[in-house]
């Protein structure tokens, strides 16, 4: 039974590269058209031995200092045309994470004014920090 399998999905045509010493497909198509990696997976579901990774260097040439973006979300997806070499930046940002929801965050909760940006490229919200200045510089004036 191939873990990950749904109604529908169908078999790759088997070739000699494909197969492993037990003549079992590496990989089959599913109705999206991801060839879903069969072989062993870890923990975060990416197939083991970088198998994504090699397929994509193997149609794009070398990635070195990149990372894989699987286009189309499905982990175990081996496909070259669903994947694409990306900085470790742009691949969170692309993703649904707490760092890619933050991104895209352009006006403040609390005052609903928009951020701009410091010195440092932080970004902040002018008026809620002149409020906490404010308020800080009262509190040690009271002293």
């Amino acid at each position: 039974m191939l873990r990950g399998r749904r109604k529908g999905d169908v078999l790759m045509v088997k070739t000699s590269d494909q197969c492993d010493g037990n003549n079992l497909p590496k990989f089959f198509v599913d109705s999206r058209g991801c060839w879903i990696w069969t072989m062993a997976a870890n923990g975060g579901g990416y197939p083991c031995r970088g198998q994504h990774r090699a397929n994509l260097e193997a149609f794009d040439g070398p990635i070195a200092p990149l990372v894989v973006d699987h286009l189309c979300r499905v982990r175990r997806c081996v496909n070259p045309a669903h994947m694409e070499a990306v900085t470790f930046r742009e691949n969170c940002l692309r993703g649904n994470g707490m760092s890619a929801r933050h991104a895209l965050k352009i006006r403040c909760p609390r005052c609903d004014s928009e951020y701009s940006r410091n010195n440092r490229g932080q970004r902040l919200c002018r008026p809620c920090t002149n409020r906490r200045a404010n308020e800080r510089y009262a509190n040690a004036k009271s002293f």
